[in-house]
C-alpha cells in the first residue's frame, strides 16, 4: 500500500466535513494526529515495537517513561528468564503477592496510567517551571498529609491546587504531596512543564508541549524485585506527532479509518456532536474489522487491544 500524504487526507477530511475554508486546516491536522494516535494504540503496527532495558528500583512497580505506550513482554536479563502477563494475582499467586514477598518476578499486570515517574520518598513540595516564557496554569491533584491527625483515618486528604506560570521562572506549589495523582495544564503550550520532586531534586514528571498531562505506564509484579534487577521490555512508542501536511503516513494505517475519524474529532471541536457520532460510528465499524483482521491473520495478534480498556479512556 502507497504510503499517503498528510495533506491528501486533510482535503478528504474537510469535504466530507463539509469544511473546507483555510481557517480549518489546522483542526483537521489536529483531528488527524488523534486519529492516528488512537489506531496506534488499538492496532499498533510493527514499525512502532521498540526493545529497551529497564532498571527496578526496589518497589513491586514498574513506571515506563513517556516513549512507552504499550508493554509487550518482559524478560529478567539479571536471572535469565521470561516474566508473562498474568491478570489474576490473588487468585493464583495469592500467598506470594499479599505477602509482600523480595525475589525474583515471575509474572507481570498493568497497574494503570500515573503522572509521576516515581512517588516522592517523603512529603514534598513540587517545583515547576516552563521550558520558556509563556503563561499558563497547571493544576495539581494529589494527597497530603495532615500531622495533627496523624494515626487517624483523616491523616491523609486529598486536596487540588492550581499553580500560575506566568515565565520561564521556577514556581514551587503551596501544598507538600504524599503521592499526586494528576497534573495538567489548561492548554496547549509552546513551552515543555517540568516538574520537580525537592526532596530529592529529581524531576519527576514532564508535559510535552501538545499534551493536556503527563501520562507513564506502570506495571505490577507477584513479588517484590530488589533494586537494581536489569528487566529487558518490548514494546511499542507512539506515532510520531502528525504536526506537518507533508508528512506521510505509515501504509500500515488505514486510510478510511483516519479520514472518518478525522471528520469525527473535526465536528466534535466545532461541536457538531450529532454529526460527530454519525462519523465515529463509521470510523469504530473499520478499526473493529481491522482488529479482527489482524488478530486472526496478524504477525503478533496479542498485540491487538480489546474493544474496552483503559487505553480507550485516553485523551490520545
Amino acid at each position: 500500500m502507497a504510503q499517503a500524504i498528510v495533506k491528501e487526507l486533510i482535503n478528504e477530511i474537510q469535504r466530507l466535513a463539509n469544511r473546507v475554508s483555510p481557517s480549518e486546516r489546522s483542526r483537521a491536522l489536529e483531528a488527524l494526529d488523534r486519529a492516528v494516535r488512537k489506531y496506534a494504540m488499538r492496532i499498533p503496527w510493527k514499525s512502532l515495537k521498540r526493545t529497551e532495558e529497564f532498571i527496578t528500583d526496589g518497589t513491586r512497580f514498574m513506571v515506563f517513561p513517556d516513549r512507552v505506550a504499550k508493554v509487550i513482554e518482559l524478560a529478567d536479563k539479571t536471572e535469565q528468564g521470561r516474566i508473562g502477563p498474568e491478570a489474576h494475582f490473588i487468585e493464583n499467586y495469592g500467598p506470594t503477592y499479599l505477602s509482600d514477598v523480595a525475589g525474583r518476578p515471575s509474572v507481570w499486570r498493568e497497574s494503570g496510567i500515573v503522572p509521576i515517574i516515581a512517588v516522592p520518598s517523603s512529603d514534598t513540595t513540587l517545583t515547576l517551571t516552563a521550558s520558556q516564557s509563556e503563561v499558563f496554569d497547571v493544576e495539581i491533584y494529589g494527597r497530603v498529609r495532615d500531622a495533627s491527625e496523624s494515626g487517624s483515618a483523616l491523616e491523609l486528604y486529598d486536596v487540588r491546587e492550581t499553580v500560575a506560570i506566568v515565565s520561564d521562572a521556577a514556581v514551587q506549589t503551596v501544598n507538600s504531596y504524599v503521592d499526586v495523582r494528576a497534573i495538567s495544564k489548561d492548554r496547549s503550550t509552546d513551552a515543555f512543564l517540568h516538574v520537580v520532586d525537592d526532596i530529592s531534586g529529581k524531576v519527576v514528571s514532564r508535559v510535552m508541549p501538545q499534551d493536556a498531562s503527563p501520562a507513564y505506564r506502570r506495571i505490577e509484579f507477584n513479588v517484590i524485585p530488589g533494586a537494581g534487577r536489569v528487566v529487558l521490555v518490548e514494546y511499542f512508542t507512539p506515532p510520531d506527532r502528525i504536526d506537518s501536511e507533508l508528512q506521510a503516513l505509515d501504509p500500515a494505517i488505514n486510510i478510511d479509518y483516519l479520514v472518518w475519524a478525522g471528520v469525527g474529532d473535526l465536528h466534535w471541536i466545532l461541536n457538531e456532536t450529532q454529526n460527530a457520532q454519525v462519523a465515529w460510528g463509521k470510523a469504530d465499524e473499520i478499526l473493529a474489522q481491522e482488529a479482527n483482521k489482524e488478530r486472526t491473520f496478524g504477525e503478533n495478534p496479542e498485540s491487538i487491544t480489546p474493544d474496552f480498556t483503559y487505553f480507550d479512556l485516553e485523551d490520545v
